[in-house]
């Protein structure tokens, strides 16, 4: 439902805030909410060995998803994920609140093979915002997809009517990153716009 699901097995998305079952009364959508998922806190867990995304908190912003419930207030935080097939954490669609994502451990990221979806990142916050600080993140791997970096902060789909809004993401440790320490970007510029700080960060590449 609205909450936090964890996967049964090895073989799926770890811990999941997105099912689609929930969406926003009829004329309304994230331009105007009326409902959020909120005041979520995910800490203290360990995440291993899944078969997909460990962490995967937020809907899409596209056809399917421009009327689910957006989110605000979400915070994860001293959490040690290790071993994911795609992203260590994907962060979607916080679009208003204080939304954080720090203190955290993460280890072996993007070890599935192939895959055309940008899903092997370290740390995502996509089509929304949210401050990533105090992290440490070994290995972040390509395998056949367009992602690999540690942490990325972009959107795709979601309008420049939302926004501009503003992420920081310092004091992050990157080691072994496949394609790329940071990146922080949009579609074009019919897109919404994340601006920021980046700084006091450590990305090393042997």
């Amino acid at each position: 439902g609205k909450f936090p699901t964890l996967s049964p097995d090895g073989s799926g998305i770890g811990l999941s805030v997105n099912d689609h079952k929930y969406g926003l009364a009829a004329g309304r959508t994230q331009l105007n909410p009326n409902e959020w998922r909120e005041n979520i806190l995910i800490t203290n867990s360990y995440f291993h060995d899944i078969g997909s995304e460990c962490l995967y908190v937020g809907p899409n912003y596209n056809t399917d998803g421009q009327t689910d419930l957006p989110l605000r207030n979400i915070e994860v935080s001293y959490n040690r994920v290790d071993h994911c097939v795609r992203d260590g954490i994907n962060l979607k669609s916080t679009i208003a609140g204080v939304n954080r994502i720090h203190h955290n451990y993460f280890s072996e990221i993007g070890i599935g093979v192939g895959g055309s979806a940008p899903d092997r990142h370290g740390i995502e916050i996509f089509e929304g915002y949210g401050d990533v600080y105090a992290n440490r993140i070994d290995g972040v791997y390509l395998n056949g997809s367009p992602g690999g970096n540690c942490i990325s902060i972009y959107a795709m789909n979601r309008p420049n009517t939302f926004g501009p809004f503003k992420s920081s993401v310092y004091n992050n440790v990157c080691i072994n990153p496949e394609k790329g320490g940071i990146a922080n970007g949009r579609k074009d510029s019919t897109t919404m716009l994340v601006v920021g700080t980046i700084t006091h960060n450590t990305v090393v590449s042997p």
